[in-house]
């Protein structure tokens, strides 16, 4: 398998895994993951990113409590669903959050406030630096066998996630990875095919 080959099945194979081991995750494997996150792309090399990486449990597991009102929730909307597709998909991401607590490891990818000058929108140019750098974790990730899924927990207990994680002003958590050695096989994406979404020169 040459080198594109290989980098397409880790693309094809990089789905939100969200059962770990307890194991702890090694620093150096986390520090890796961050690194291949600014190597992603931004707008004039602004680079407007802060990573907070939390590997002590007794942080992790109180951040965990700060969601377990989210779950009681998520409960109950998982009980309305019919779809049993669907139904699997929001029970996987209980079990995520039921288990947040108990994370070996949570990567917060966080942005910088930056203004870009008149006619942009600085803050979606920062976003599309921030989306980046975790689609890069992501994939790093996975290309080390660790488990990971892109989150937006934090945005249900934010200002308990500020105050422990002591965010200064100016900078916001954007995306939330636990991290860990998987307790589940990693497996093909479920995407539609390139022909159903791809057009060449023009949408018909």
């Amino acid at each position: 398998m040459n080198q594109f080959e290989s980098t397409m099945e880790i693309l094809s194979s990089t789905r939100s895994i969200r059962h770990y081991e307890s194991r702890p995750v090694e620093r150096d494997l986390l520090e890796s993951l961050v690194r291949a996150g600014t190597y992603a792309s931004n707008p004039r090399n602004t680079q407007p990113w802060r990573f907070i990486v939390v590997d002590e449990p007794t942080i992790i597991a109180e951040l965990g409590e700060y969601l377990v009102p989210r779950v009681a929730e998520l409960d109950k909307i998982i009980s309305r669903i019919e779809d049993p597709v669907r139904a699997k998909v929001y029970k996987s991401g209980a079990h995520l959050l039921r288990n947040f607590g108990a994370s070996p490891a949570l990567i917060f990818v966080c942005s910088e406030e930056r203004d870009f000058g008149p006619g942009f929108d600085s803050r979606e140019a920062v976003l599309s630096a921030v989306h980046a750098a975790a689609q890069n974790i992501l994939i790093a990730a996975r290309a080390a066998n660790l488990g990971a899924a892109y989150t937006t927990f934090h945005i249900h207990a934010e200002e308990h996630f500020n105050t422990l994680l002591n965010i200064p002003q100016g900078v916001k958590i954007d995306i939330t990875i636990p991290v860990g050695h998987p307790s589940v096989k990693f497996g093909p994406v479920n995407r539609k095919a390139t022909s159903e979404v791809m057009h060449w020169n023009r949408h018909p």
